[in-house]
């Protein structure tokens, strides 16, 4: 699964020209993340080996864990905070009056905000660590059917004659690649939302992912109400 190249968005309005940087950037993203990503990951097997007896916490040994996620953490760190920070500006965040706030041009309070929820997950996978898989299951999950609520309209308005007026443009490409991610993404939802074989597992376990989105999409849709 390709991850990581929509943070390059969530930080444009700090890049010069960033209508014809970012779409270089987000290619370059997935291209060099995918090879990156290969290199290392062979490199984790590589030094252990037993990957599931990690993942379970019955090796403790905590550096792999910490090298790996260490780069994922700081982009994400910046580039969460800026979507926080974006939405509450335009007021369409809970809090929005504290996490629009800027202190020399960071969004404090909204970094905080992010960071202080990441601990609280490495608090309880610490606690609890089966519930890694569980959280990163429903999270895997969640950021795909985000992106189709961008694929999905871009097609639609494709379809009702739009064409993009930014600098960079796929030109007649655009409407195949268009389909093509939506394609893919669907893939992708199907793929992770499937219940495990695993039949030693609990019912909860196997239908973690669904709950989970269900409990993210009633939660949103309430608050969208009130």
């Amino acid at each position: 699964m390709v991850y990581g190249f929509e943070a390059c968005g969530e930080v444009a309005e700090e890049v010069p020209n960033p209508g014809r940087q970012i779409p270089k950037v987000m290619m370059l993203t997935v291209v060099v993340g995918c090879g990156s990503a290969i290199f290392s990951f062979a490199g984790y097997v590589l030094a252990a080996p037993d990957l599931s007896s990690i993942v379970v916490g019955k090796v403790l040994d905590p550096i792999i864990a910490l090298l790996s996620f260490l780069a994922c953490v700081m982009g994400q760190q910046a580039s969460a905070s800026r979507l926080v920070y974006s939405f509450a500006r335009d007021n369409m965040f809970p809090g929005s009056a504290l996490f629009a706030k800027m202190m020399n041009h960071t969004p404090v309070w909204a970094k905080v905000a992010v960071n202080a929820l990441s601990a609280l997950l490495i608090v309880l996978v610490y606690c609890v660590p089966g519930s890694l898989f569980r959280i990163a299951g429903m999270q895997m999950l969640a950021g795909y059917i985000a992106f189709q609520m961008v694929v999905i309209p871009a097609l639609r308005t494709r379809a009702k004659g739009w064409r993009p007026a930014g600098s960079f443009s796929l030109g007649k490409w655009g409407y195949v690649v268009n389909i093509g991610a939506l394609g893919y993404g669907i893939f992708a939802c199907v793929v992770i939302a499937m219940l495990s074989n695993d039949m030693s597992l609990s019912t909860l376990d196997r239908w973690i992912v669904l709950i989970g989105i269900a409990v993210v999409v009633v939660s949103g849709g309430l608050y969208c109400i009130c």
